[in-house]
């Protein structure tokens, strides 16, 4: 089968899908462009090496939906949507793609230390006309980024598969504000990453955590284990 024809086939799957996770509501070009996001995913990957995965099906159950089914839970978690995020470790895209597709009005930075990775995202940025998008090719310790309008919600901070939580925390404190959450996409409940949050990094940083999980079902999933991690500091010195 074509590639063409292989990612038409995913339209219905895709509906499906996404009908699946109501009260999902994401605008109206959304489904055609999360279409192209996996043509370029396939295409890319057959050099760049963006993710194991190789058949588009797959990409789109355990890639796109999987992000796509934590908007609505952050979404209630935030009150709304944020206005200012970053994506830790975005890779190939995920989530940080789905996040600036799903909220068009939330300035998203996508940071990955890889180059060939940021370049498919910047090409993402250009096919996908996500305009409120940009990709930093260096470390998240030395990213820096212009404090927000006052007006503004606190900027938020997600990773899928980055690092541990203490490491996610740590490497991005330093752009933090007061309000400011972690929000990690896991596997498996990461109990012991979140003792160590806890004990060892709430030491470091003078600070305590509060944490908070979500038990997630993405469609054609519902025989893996899929958690949110909602993680904000208490009492920073």
């Amino acid at each position: 089968m074509s590639l063409p024809a292989a990612i038409d086939a995913l339209r219905a799957p895709l509906q499906q899908g996404l009908a699946r996770l109501h009260p999902l509501q994401l605008p109206p070009d959304a489904t055609e462009r999360l279409l192209h996001y996996v043509a370029l995913l396939h295409k890319w990957n057959k050099a760049y090496n963006l993710t194991s995965v190789r058949d588009p099906a797959d990409m789109l159950s355990l890639h796109l939906l999987d992000c796509l089914a934590t908007i609505v839970p952050i979404a209630d978690k935030l009150g709304g949507p944020p206005d200012e995020l970053v994506d830790i470790g975005s890779g190939g895209g995920m989530p940080g793609i789905m996040y600036a597709l799903a909220w068009p009005d939330c300035r998203v930075h996508m940071v990955d230390t890889v180059g060939k990775k940021v370049a498919f995202l910047n090409q993402c940025k250009a096919e996908l006309g996500l305009r409120q998008v940009q990709a930093h090719h260096q470390r998240i310790e030395a990213l820096q980024l212009p404090d927000p309008p006052a007006s503004e919600k606190p900027r938020i901070f997600t990773c899928r598969a980055f690092a541990s939580l203490s490491d996610f925390v740590r490497h991005s404190w330093h752009l933090r504000q007061p309000g400011s959450r972690w929000i990690a996409l896991k596997g498996q409940w990461p109990q012991d990453e979140i003792d160590a949050l806890g004990d060892q990094l709430a030491h470091t940083l003078h600070t305590r955590f509060t944490v908070e999980g979500a038990a997630l079902q993405p469609p054609g999933l519902e025989n893996t284990q899929r958690h949110l991690i909602f993680i904000e500091s208490v009492g920073c010195a």
